[in-house]
């Protein structure tokens, strides 16, 4: 694999992207969001989002619901009755994606460091513990092992920007990973694009 870029882009041409075609379209038809609306859509992505997001919620059953809000309310806090990892698996079984060379462990792990810097990235997506100290760890790593032109998004970064979404819909972000994007060097890294709480960063 040359380009965990073109790896990303040949997987989500041949399975996902058709997939998420037909169940937008589903969606949209009951939303009032016709497939001519989608060029808008590039012009206004967090507003697209949050159309979507208002029709999944609908349908969301109520233990669902709860289960959102619990994640809404907490600070890097996870369920222990889950298995990530076979969580993770299932659902690329259920889309028909090869399975993903995972490595289990923290990002701060001695492994999971030395895995970041054997190479230059094309994408890197950093989410999971929102505690600042530990995003500005993760921030530092990946940051020094993107390629120029390479591009990093914030997850949950959203309260230090203009976002702001009807609490039942989507959420602004935690404390840690917000802050961290605000303190982002922009002479080293450029925000390009926000959507929703994701927030893109590329380097010059």
């Amino acid at each position: 694999m040359k380009s965990l870029t073109g790896f990303v882009r040949s997987r989500w041409y041949h399975f996902a992207k058709p997939r998420l075609e037909r169940k937008l379209a589903k969606g949209a038809s009951k939303t009032g969001l016709e497939r001519q609306n989608w060029a808008e859509s590039l012009r206004d992505p967090t507003g697209m989002y949050l159309e979507f997001l208002r029709y999944f919620y609908q349908q969301l059953p109520a233990e669902l619901k709860a289960h959102r809000a619990y994640f809404h309310n907490v600070e890097s806090k996870y369920r222990q009755d889950i298995d990530y990892y076979a969580d993770t698996l299932v659902n690329f079984d259920h889309f028909g994606l090869p399975h993903p060379n995972l490595l289990r462990g923290y990002s701060t792990d001695v492994a999971a460091v030395e895995l970041i810097r054997s190479r230059k990235w094309d994408m890197i997506y950093i989410d999971g513990n929102h505690d600042y100290e530990i995003v500005k760890k993760d921030w530092e790593n990946c940051s020094q092992n993107t390629r120029a032109g390479g591009v990093i998004v914030f997850d949950d970064a959203g309260l230090t920007s203009s976002f702001n979404p009807p609490p039942y819909i989507a959420w602004r972000g935690h404390p840690g990973p917000s802050r961290m994007a605000k303190e982002v060097d922009r002479s080293k890294f450029q925000e390009i694009l926000q959507v929703g709480h994701n927030r893109v960063f590329q380097k010059r």
